[in-house]
This record gives structure tokens, C-alpha cells and sequence, in this order.
């Protein structure tokens, strides 16, 4: 399969003739795991989601290739699979959430001096 993106191809190749498949319960567990730690402050929210531009690609690429021969009405089961998933999934998250998980992990914030800030300033106007 080819994905075109900016002018670009890409083929896609899995081993052994097998299909790709980006299941909906890992897609549902990614995104929750990925709003814990957007929670927790741990990283860079620009960063964060730079990280997961690829992963959507791959899990839009799975669904392409799953709905392809699909009509409109059977493509629409798979948000209907996908919307499932996040249900089976949410106990856990709910769990974890009031749990505090992400916040256990939060960075203290660096307390910035006085003399840190006359340092910056002093770079700044060299």
C-alpha cells in the first residue's frame, strides 16, 4: 500500500504478506495513557503531540486499509468497534485518573533567581 503525504510515497511492508492492523483497544489505551501524562506535566504538550502525529497516521493507515472494500454503512461499524473500545477501556483510565496517576509523576517547577534572570538578561543584550 502506498501513502502519499507532501508529494512523497511511501509503501508500506509487513513481513510474511500479512496485513497491518492498529487494533481499537490499543488505540483507546494509547490516548488515555497519553492524557495521564498530558495531566502530569511531565513533557512538552508540543512534544507530546509531535510524538503522536506517526502513531495516527499508522492507526488512520489501519483503518484505510480495513474499510476499503467497505460501504459507507459498514465503515460505519468501525467507529462503532472503535467507540466500544474506548468504553472497555474508560474503568481503567477513571481508575488510574482518580488514582492521581500523572500528577505522581509532575516535574517540580525550576524557581528562577534573581541572579539566574540578571544572567538571561545580560546574555540576551550581548
Amino acid at each position: 500500500m502506498h501513502l502519499s503525504k507532501f508529494g512523497y510515497r511511501y509503501n508500506l511492508c509487513f513481513p510474511s504478506g500479512k496485513s497491518f492492523h492498529f487494533s481499537d483497544d490499543l488505540w483507546a489505551r494509547l490516548i488515555y495513557d497519553l492524557a495521564l501524562s498530558a495531566r502530569g506535566d511531565t513533557m512538552d504538550m508540543d512534544r507530546m503531540i509531535a510524538a503522536l502525529v506517526p502513531i495516527y497516521f499508522g492507526r488512520v493507515a489501519s483503518l484505510v486499509i480495513e474499510a476499503r472494500d467497505m460501504t459507507t454503512q459498514q465503515a460505519e461499524t468501525l467507529v462503532e468497534r472503535q467507540a466500544r473500545a474506548y468504553e472497555q477501556a474508560k474503568p481503567s483510565f477513571v481508575e488510574r485518573w482518580h488514582d492521581g496517576e500523572g500528577l505522581k509523576t509532575r516535574k517540580p517547577k525550576r524557581k528562577t533567581s534573581a541572579k539566574t534572570t540578571k544572567r538571561a538578561s545580560k546574555s540576551k543584550k550581548a
